[in-house]
């Protein structure tokens, strides 16, 4: 009779994967757990951008959602780099670990690659109408964004300012 080490083995890493699952609530490579974790959405605020083209506002349904990303994405980026100012805090944390490791030269090496150049929101706008050509398949001729927020309230979303926040005319 031969013995079937190989299958004895993936046995015992299955028994430990869910001996480790229900202890611990914890995935354990080679296996994979997927879930998903929602923590509570309660009083967070939630940015909103209103896409208008050519007088008409832009709605949800009429885009697949990856299309939809697209519009969108580019929009809280732009807004992300400029409130965290190109993400000076990520980038010294950056240089500050890798001095600490004797890396200061890679650092100053790689450093310009990690800086935006300077957009203003008119070239901002500019470039935004020229992606939005390319994703929707006709001319922008007027584009306006108007940024919402809310905030999550007992289950209901308030209305806490609503501004235009890009224009081009």
């Amino acid at each position: 009779m031969q013995s079937n080490n190989g299958g004895r083995f993936i046995f015992l890493l299955l028994l430990l994967q869910i001996v480790v699952n229900i202890l611990h609530s914890v995935t354990a490579f080679p296996f994979l757990h997927y879930g998903m974790y929602s923590e509570s959405f309660e009083r967070k605020k939630t940015t909103v951008y209103e896409v208008w083209v050519n007088g008409k506002q832009l709605p949800p349904k009429d885009f697949p959602v990856l299309t939809w990303d697209m519009l969108h994405i580019p929009l809280a980026s732009r807004e992300k780099m400029t409130a965290t100012h190109d993400f000076a805090f990520d980038k010294n944390a950056i240089e500050s670990d890798m001095s600490k490791a004797g890396l200061a030269n890679v650092f100053n090496v790689i450093k310009p690659n990690l800086d935006n150049a300077a957009i203003s929101d008119s070239s901002f706008a500019a470039w935004y109408q020229s992606y939005l050509q390319r994703i929707l398949h006709y001319p922008v001729n007027t584009l306006t964004i108007v940024k919402s927020e809310y905030i999550c309230n007992d289950g209901n979303y308030v209305l806490l300012k609503r501004e235009p926040w890009l224009q081009l005319n």
